[in-house]
């Protein structure tokens, strides 16, 4: 499985079930004999809630990521955002 796959699924889960035990600090993953680091948390843009799903490739000289995230309104409507939507806000 691919990283962005990964973390879609781990996206939808989150947005089905918004259960914080699935946001992970520097948890161990391995996919495709690559080892990442996953890192998931809560941040805030403005008055919108965002949760961001990010996967480092484990290495000394290599850093590469993948990030989606999810963006709570106001209105708690859940919009799934992409690596660049991320990017264009500062995240991460």
């Amino acid at each position: 499985m691919n990283p962005v796959s990964f973390l879609e699924k781990l996206r939808d889960q989150y947005v089905a079930t918004e259960n914080d035990d699935l946001l992970f600090t520097n948890k161990e993953c391995t996919l495709d004999n690559t080892v990442y680091r996953l890192n998931c948390w809560k941040d805030f843009h403005g008055k919108d809630s965002i949760v961001v799903f990010e996967l480092k490739e484990k290495g000394l000289l290599i850093s590469t990521s993948a990030c989606l995230g999810i963006r709570y309104t106001e209105t708690q409507d859940a919009l799934l955002l992409s690596e660049r939507q991320l990017w264009d806000i500062g995240i991460p």
